[in-house]
């Protein structure tokens, strides 16, 4: 799982992943490839865990993302 913080409290979650591309500490430009996808868990075929989190709770990502 990768979590990448924000700005105000919000950061965002991404699990399954197969490869990843950055380290902790590192910081994120828009566009940057992060993971690449995978099938890890209980899932039956590749696939993103997406979240939007403020602070520790996971939040409605439709009100954040443009």
């Amino acid at each position: 799982m990768i979590l990448l913080k924000h700005e105000k409290n919000f950061m965002t979650a991404y699990a399954h992943a197969d490869t990843l591309c950055v380290d902790v500490g590192d910081v994120v430009d828009k566009g940057q490839k992060i993971a690449t996808v995978g099938q890890t868990g209980n899932v039956k075929s590749p696939q993103l865990h997406f979240e939007v989190r403020y602070r520790t709770k996971a939040v409605d990502p439709k009100k954040h993302l443009h």
